[in-house]
C-alpha cells in the first residue's frame, strides 16, 4: 500500500504539482496513523520534507526531516541512515556546515555495506570542499575513503552522477583543476550556486579582473545572506 502511494507522491513532487503532492501526503499520513503503521508515518515526514526542499524553503525541510528521524528514534527504526542525510542537505543548503557533517557521519553508522555508504562518503566530500574554511586533511581523507569505497563496488548505479558531481568539487573547488574536473561534468550536475559563485569570485580576483570578480561575489553574497 505505502510502496505504491510513496511512488505516486514522488512522481508529483517531481514533476512540481504540490498541491497533489500535498493532498496526497495528508491522505498517506492519515492513513498511517490509523493503521499505526511506523514507516508510513515516518516517510510521510520524510516527503513533506522532500517537497520543501525541492521548493528552495530549506528551513521548513529540515524541520520535517527532524520530525522523521525523532519519529524513528521514538518507534525504535532500526534504520536511520536516510532521515540522517536528509537532514545533512538540508544543512548545507543553509550553510549549517558542523550540523551538516555531524549528521553525515551519524548516517555512515546505519550503511549495511559498501554500497549504502556511498552517498554518505559522497555527501562528506562535496560538504568539505565548498564549506568556509577548507581543512585540507579532511579533504583528502575524504577523497581517499570514497576512493577505496568505489573501487570495491563493480557499478555505481544510480550514485554515479552523485559520485560524478563530488569529483567535480573535488578538482574544481579544491584543486582547481578545471580540466580534470570538466571530464566528471554532466550537463545535468546541480552545482552548488553558492559555491560555484564564490569559487569565480576568488577565480576573477586572482586575475585581477576585479569587475569580474565584484560581480560574482555580489552573487555569492545574495545565496549566502
Amino acid at each position: 500500500l505505502f510502496g505504491a502511494w510513496i511512488n505516486i507522491i514522488i512522481e508529483d513532487i517531481n514533476n512540481q504539482d504540490y498541491v497533489a503532492a500535498n493532498r496526497e501526503l495528508s491522505r498517506m499520513q492519515t492513513t498511517a496513523r490509523h493503521l499505526k503503521n511506523d514507516f508510513g508515518i515516518m516517510r510521510s515526514y520524510s516527503l513533506l520534507g522532500d517537497m520543501y526542499f525541492q521548493q528552495g524553503i530549506h528551513y521548513m525541510a529540515y524541520f520535517q526531516y527532524k520530525k522523521a528521524l525523532n519519529y524513528g528514534l521514538s518507534c525504535g527504526e532500526n534504520d536511520l541512515l536516510r532521515p540522517y542525510s536528509d537532514i545533512a542537505q538540508a544543512c548545507i543548503a543553509m550553510r549549517r556546515w558542523n550540523e551538516a557533517e555531524t549528521n553525515l557521519l551519524q548516517s555512515i553508522t546505519y550503511s549495511k555495506d559498501l554500497y549504502t555508504l556511498l552517498s554518505p562518503y559522497i555527501s562528506l566530500l562535496k560538504l568539505y570542499c565548498i564549506e568556509d574554511t577548507i581543512d585540507s586533511n579532511k579533504i583528502e581523507q575524504s577523497f581517499q575513503r570514497l576512493q577505496n569505497t568505489r573501487n570495491s563496488i563493480a557499478l555505481l548505479g544510480n550514485r554515479q552522477d552523485n559520485y560524478n558531481l563530488a569529483m567535480y568539487y573535488y578538482y574544481q573547488f579544491y584543486k582547481n583543476d578545471s580540466v580534470t574536473a570538466q571530464k566528471y561534468w554532466s550537463q545535468g550536475n546541480a552545482v552548488d550556486s553558492f559555491a560555484y559563485y564564490k569559487y569565480r569570485g576568488q577565480y576573477f580576483e586572482t586575475r585581477k579582473n576585479y569587475m569580474a570578480a565584484c560581480d560574482n561575489y555580489y552573487s555569492y553574497s545574495d545565496y549566502y545572506y
